[in-house]
């Protein structure tokens, strides 16, 4: 079994390159495709996302947790590998072909760009990460991830030039999905043996999966429906002006994304022993801190530079996305905690139904929000609407266990960060503006954003090793 700074060094460096992707890619494909191909690309790939998702049924999950509880058995490992991937190849059929056939006989939007997009939906078929996740060998997953991410990221350069080579961007991206999932398919079948098992068997699965794909698909209603709404009432600057946002948004939180995918499989293992119940409290406990105090970093350090960082980063068209980005940076210490108490706390010990009722919540609001604020505030409604959408499942995921974990010391922390990051934010803008005045001719965006960050890093810095040096310490000795 890999040591857990191990899979995390392997997740990091995935996630790195994710970040370091879009920095590259997008002041690039922002400008020459614009917001309104921008917006396409978005509307579809949020239509054939929608199809994966149930392609994948929940199983991710599911699978992780399943893997991991038999990992130390090869014979179970093999049972319920081929067990669940029966109902994996069945179900993610049955919906590529029921994607092919809505494009093919409705009179939908964009159909030559969803044809493209439909090799994005293929390759769920091929999608079982969960057995190397569950396994903790994320190596392998993230080897093949990076090369292909690298290749597909030179040839966005290549072969996009322009606005009318956004078939081109399509189809270079949802390649790289299906060839990384066919290679990982691949590797797996030499790491596992696939054995025939009864029908019976499999479907003794399907239950908690739909329990948990219900969750999984009111998560994912929850992070596009603003999108699909935005593009349904056909503002499409707007949505092409959201998407970058949000994406800009998802690249600190894709960092906790990481941790909460190896703490689920860790955290799983664990709970199978019940002598574990103290390193479990410990692992939680500094685990749990540690997102809070990151995510607020993160969350109101790009709210401080935004004016600055949209502009320079995508250009003079997208103005509104300075707002969008500001309101949803609010979500990034809220979303990292619902990961924290979702990967490490609710899915190990099988509290799915929790998870699941505050997800559905959640997406039911944020899908009557969208439509009651879309129509009157554009592209600010959806972002006001994800915030509170987020908050609801914030809530309703972390009171019915509040006694199973060190509330108390998490509130104390969650409400420290937060000031933390607000202090560092007012009095980064108030340095910025004294050192502004030593200026004689008026700074560019990249210096300014270089000033204000400095300022926001030591303040925020200061302020959290007061609070470690007076109150952490002491918690975790």
């Amino acid at each position: 079994m890999s040591s857990l700074k191990t899979n995390f060094f392997y997740q990091i460096l995935y996630q790195i390159l994710l970040v370091i992707t879009p920095i590259v890619t997008t002041p690039y494909i922002s400008r020459v495709l614009g917001a309104e191909n921008s917006g396409i690309f978005s509307y579809t790939n949020t239509i054939a996302t929608y199809f994966y998702i149930f392609c994948m049924l929940g199983i991710e999950q599911y699978g992780t947790r399943c893997i991991a509880y038999v990992r130390h058995d090869n014979r179970k490992v093999n049972l319920i590998f081929s067990e669940l991937l029966n109902i994996h190849v069945f179900i993610a059929v049955l919906v590529n072909g029921l994607y092919f056939l809505t494009v093919y006989l409705f009179n939908v939007d964009y159909k030559e760009f969803l044809y493209l997009q439909f090799i994005y939906v293929i390759s769920a078929v091929f999608d079982i990460s969960w057995l190397f996740f569950g396994l903790e060998k994320f190596r392998i997953t993230v080897v093949y991830n990076i090369l292909i991410k690298i290749a597909s990221t030179l040839s966005v350069f290549v072969f996009v030039n322009d606005r009318g080579d956004i078939r081109n961007y399509i189809l270079i991206i949802v390649s790289s999905y299906l060839l990384t999932q066919v290679i990982i398919f691949y590797k797996a079948m030499k790491c596992v043996h696939y054995q025939k098992v009864p029908l019976k068997h499999s479907l003794r699965h399907l239950k908690p999966i739909v329990v948990l794909f219900a969750a999984v698909i009111a998560a994912n209603i929850n992070r596009l429906a603003d999108k699909f709404i935005l593009g349904c009432y056909e503002e499409i600057f707007e949505l092409g002006c959201f998407e970058y946002a949000d994406k800009i948004v998802r690249i600190p939180l894709s960092f906790i994304a990481a941790l909460g995918t190896v703490m689920l499989s860790r955290v799983s293992g664990l709970v199978e022993d019940k002598n574990n119940e103290d390193k479990i409290s410990s692992i939680l406990l500094y685990s749990g801190v540690f997102i809070l105090c990151v995510t607020n970093a993160m969350g109101f350090g790009i709210i401080t530079i935004a004016p600055e960082f949209v502009i320079w980063f995508l250009g003079e068209e997208y103005q509104k996305s300075i707002i969008l980005l500001q309101i949803l940076s609010l979500t990034i210490p809220i979303v990292g905690w619902n990961n924290f108490i979702r990967t490490q706390v609710l899915i190990p010990n099988k509290k799915d139904s929790i998870y699941t009722k505050a997800v559905l919540t959640g997406a039911f609001f944020n899908v009557i929000f969208n439509v009651t604020t879309v129509p009157y505030l554009g592209s600010i409604g959806s972002s006001v609407s994800t915030v509170i959408s987020y908050l609801i499942i914030f809530a309703m995921q972390t009171y019915p266990i509040r006694k199973s974990i060190n509330c108390n010391e998490f509130q104390t922390s969650f409400t420290v960060f937060f000031s933390i990051g607000i202090i560092s934010l007012c009095f980064s803008n108030l340095g910025f503006c004294y050192s502004h005045n030593l200026f004689v001719n008026k700074p560019n965006l990249f210096f300014v954003m270089c000033i204000k960050t400095i300022y926001y890093s030591i303040i925020y810095c200061l302020g959290t090793y007061l609070y470690y040096k007076r109150h952490l310490s002491k918690v975790f000795a």
